[in-house]
């Protein structure tokens, strides 16, 4: 099974269909499944449909009907992040794309566009905290991580 860090470098669609795919039983073919849209549940879970593809509806051999979920836990971002003791130097003015964006480039994860709860914001000090909050949708991440942001 992959690991978590190589999983997140991934584009969520791409990890999703990666993980679908390890799960197989060896003498599945992949092209036979299709990965749906992730689902977010009210308990903070992910949800991935896989269905039969319509590929694999045209092979005699293929035993397999209906649908089947895939389920998996969001990472927190406190639990995850929060020991490196983030710190970014910004602008006057910077938002949460930008750091988000460095954060990536840093850790080698790839950031979908709506993970993040977005905000632009002034530094009036020569210091701040900033808490990264997850959107409530977001298929990674849940909870908040705080990053020192300085002139």
């Amino acid at each position: 099974m992959s690991d978590s860090l190589t999983l997140l470098a991934q584009p969520v669609a791409e990890a999703n269909r990666h993980i679908v795919h390890e799960l197989l039983r060896p003498n599945i073919n992949p092209t036979y499944i299709d990965v749906g849209e992730y689902i977010v549940r009210e308990d903070g879970a992910v949800t991935v449909p896989v269905y039969s593809s319509s590929l694999a509806h045209q092979d005699p051999e293929w035993n397999y009907r209906g649908e089947v979920n895939v389920q998996y836990s969001r990472l927190d971002l406190g639990e995850a992040l929060g020991h490196l003791g983030l710190r970014f130097r910004v602008g006057t003015r910077y938002n949460t794309d930008e750091l988000v964006q460095r954060l990536g480039q840093i850790l080698q994860i790839h950031f979908e566009p709506d993970e993040f709860i977005r905000e632009t914001r002034d530094l009036t000090t020569m210091w701040d905290r900033y808490l990264l909050r997850a959107a409530a949708d977001s298929p990674r991440w849940t909870g908040e991580v705080s990053i020192l942001v300085h002139r």
